[in-house]
């Protein structure tokens, strides 16, 4: 990847030289853990202005539940995952369709606070899901077993992070 503009202010314009080692484009907001993206057209053309604009999801708030039907074919067989927020952070689940990248996706659930839950509904076109948390670089992944089931149900955490004398001592 190659970071094009950085801190980009709101109202801002920017002029982007490329050339077509570019596939796609992702932004990134300040403080917010969603982003968009901008692919090329069918021609692999991009539209030569493009007005960013941050994604509208509705948030999954404390304490609350909701249901969220993630499948791109709504007629395909449903398989549920009830997720369980206990980060303590705000989260997005992000449910990946292709095992090698994670294109295309789906933003199953947007700005999950902590202890909030969410039923979601997918199918057999999703192969993982990317947990990632506002504030953090860090993310999760959950993947289906050898079976190629996925749990009922899954409690979101805060990634493990080391400490560097946890590292030293594992190295002795």
């Amino acid at each position: 990847f190659q970071d094009c503009v950085v801190g980009m202010a709101e109202g801002a314009k920017a002029l982007v030289t490329l050339d077509s080692s570019f596939k796609y484009f992702i932004m990134t907001y300040h403080g917010d853990a969603r982003d968009t993206e901008l692919y090329p057209d069918a021609n692999m053309k991009y539209p030569s202005s493009y007005v960013i604009k941050a994604p509208s999801v509705s948030a999954v708030q404390v304490g609350s539940s909701g249901s969220y039907d993630c499948r791109s074919d709504k007629s395909s067989t449903p398989i549920t995952i009830e997720f369980d927020n206990e980060s303590g952070k705000l989260v997005r689940v992000r449910g990946c369709q292709n095992q090698y990248s994670c294109k295309p996706f789906q933003d199953c659930v947007v700005g999950m606070a902590e202890g909030a839950k969410a039923l979601v509904t997918l199918d057999s076109s999703f192969k993982y899901f990317i947990m990632t948390y506002h504030g953090d670089a860090r993310d999760t992944e959950l993947y289906p077993d050898a079976n190629m089931k996925y749990p009922s149900s899954y409690v979101i955490k805060v990634p493990y992070h080391p400490r560097s004398q946890d590292l030293h001592s594992a190295r002795a």
